[in-house]
């Protein structure tokens, strides 16, 4: 019994240990459209461009996403997933990015988040040039 206290107590001491060492974190919330339209499902990517920080990355549901990353300037790139239905040969759904690659693969857009969890960020593609 007292081993299983022991191996307890030494596992939550890692587990806050570990949840500490880490660079620090802000929320992003915000909005993708596509040609005026909420992105029903996808995905958006927060980068550091000098590679100083991981990735972070958050669903899209309804045209609206929750990320969290560090602070600083961050490349951002948007998929969207659009279901094409289902293909009997493949048996399974089949997806499309209908979202360009100069928005996800070649993005050009970019953010500033600040140390707050106060960050919204809203992306009305495609950027009108």
């Amino acid at each position: 019994m007292l081993r299983r206290v022991v191996s307890a107590g030494l596992l939550a001491a890692l587990a806050a240990g570990c949840s500490d060492g880490g660079p620090r974190v802000y929320k992003v919330t915000g909005t993708v459209t596509w040609q005026g339209k909420p992105v029903g499902a996808g995905v958006v990517n927060f980068i550091d461009p000098a590679g100083q920080a991981a990735p972070a990355s958050a669903k899209i549901v309804d045209g609206r996403f929750e990320a969290r990353t560090t602070a600083g300037p961050k490349s951002v790139q948007v998929y969207n997933q659009r279901d094409l239905g289902f293909n009997k040969e493949m048996n399974q759904h089949v997806f499309t990015n209908d979202v360009p690659t100069e928005y996800n693969a070649r993005s050009t857009l970019t953010f500033e988040v600040k140390p707050t969890d106060d960050n919204v960020y809203a992306a009305a593609l495609p950027l009108k040039k």
